[in-house]
């Protein structure tokens, strides 16, 4: 009796190879982040170049992936990250491949490269771990009635609090109802919160290359001629991703964000996806981590992997600069938040 053994090779992919979408399209733990449309989205946006880490058999046929952004910024060394802006995205393997091996092939192609370090958003054998908060994920299941019955009761009450408030909840039909109506929320959200806003043409590719082929949707929750919370849910069968959010705080008592992921959730169960991922939570956050339990979803750990070590320049350290970042959009218009989120939002990948 003879046992072929098939050899496999890690080499460099383009965002155009078809055989990147045929991978993640036959890959039952594919998300939306393993696309060539995100990582397009991501790398375009910010200035960075984009490809994929493809493992190769003997037949040139593909047998694992991982999606790489490479970073390049000033006063900071060249590193690769899998994916900047992005909350999970663990090694897409196919059935049979060794993981334990692949992170000593993802080693050897950071020194082939010449870069000084990749920074995995999963575990990944062989590399340094980290751990970066929780995620939340919900198992959907085929039947909204007995989804609904694991939710909290408040979190159902809240639900049914929002329709009886007479709030509407529309799909977003054109760019410009992610553009203009949901940018302008984001933004004010983000100026609430005190940090940077993403650029409006981050916003504008995503429609492009994810929302308007399908592979995503905006839903806008409406009240008395008032855009009251918007949501952005990323697809690909069978995971559903949770990915922005923004609301009116003087709306808040509506309760729309709660009727806006109960639509999300029911329009995951009629398109076939299994899951709903919430996203990434800090451990801190604990209004937040209890907003996402309340729907039934599993918190689990979220753990980054490091190979190699980034190497920066004399960037002086200014104690309380955050602080004072942070008071300033606040401070300020919002113009002020979206400026400094176009200079410098790329700096954070």
């Amino acid at each position: 009796m003879t046992v072929e053994r098939t050899q496999t090779t890690l080499v460099e992919i383009g965002l155009d190879d078809p055989r990147w979408p045929a991978f993640v399209g036959e890959s039952a733990d594919a998300t939306i982040f393993h696309s060539p449309a995100w990582v397009r989205t991501v790398a375009d946006s910010y200035g960075f170049r984009g490809f994929g880490l493809g493992l190769v058999d003997d037949h040139d046929e593909l047998r694992g992936l991982l999606p790489i952004a490479e970073v390049d910024l000033p006063l900071r060394s060249r590193r690769w990250v899998s994916l900047p802006f992005t909350d999970v995205c663990p090694p897409l393997l196919g059935p049979g491949v060794d993981e334990s091996a692949v992170g000593a092939l993802v080693e050897q192609a950071v020194r082939d490269a010449g870069v000084s370090s990749i920074e995995v958003r999963s575990a990944l054998a062989g590399a340094s771990p980290s751990e970066q908060g929780v995620e939340h994920v919900l198992r959907l299941g085929l039947d909204p009635d007995e989804l609904r019955r694991r939710f909290r009761t408040s979190t159902w009450r809240m639900v049914k609090q929002a329709e009886r408030h007479g709030v509407r909840v529309r799909a977003a039909a054109r760019a410009e109802d992610l553009l203009d109506t949901y940018y302008g929320l984001h933004l004010e959200t983000r100026r609430r919160q005190g940090v940077p806003c993403q650029q409006r043409d981050f916003f504008r590719r995503l429609w492009e290359n994810v929302l308007e082929p399908g592979h995503g949707f905006l839903v806008l929750a409406e009240y008395d001629n008032a855009v009251a919370a918007g949501a952005v849910f990323l697809a690909a069968s069978p995971t559903l991703v949770y990915k922005y959010g923004a609301s009116l705080p003087s709306l808040w008592k509506l309760r729309p964000n709660n009727l806006l992921f109960w639509t999300a959730m029911q329009w995951g169960i009629e398109h076939g996806s299994e899951r709903m991922n919430f996203g990434r939570s800090d451990v801190d956050n604990q209004g937040l981590r209890a907003f996402k339990s309340g729907w039934g979803a599993e918190e689990q750990p979220l753990v980054y992997s490091t190979i190699g070590a980034e190497r920066r320049g004399s960037v002086p350290h200014v104690p309380g600069l955050g602080r004072a970042v942070e008071f300033a959009i606040r401070s300020s218009p919002p113009v002020v938040c979206r400026r400094l989120g176009e200079a410098l939002y790329r700096f954070a990948a």
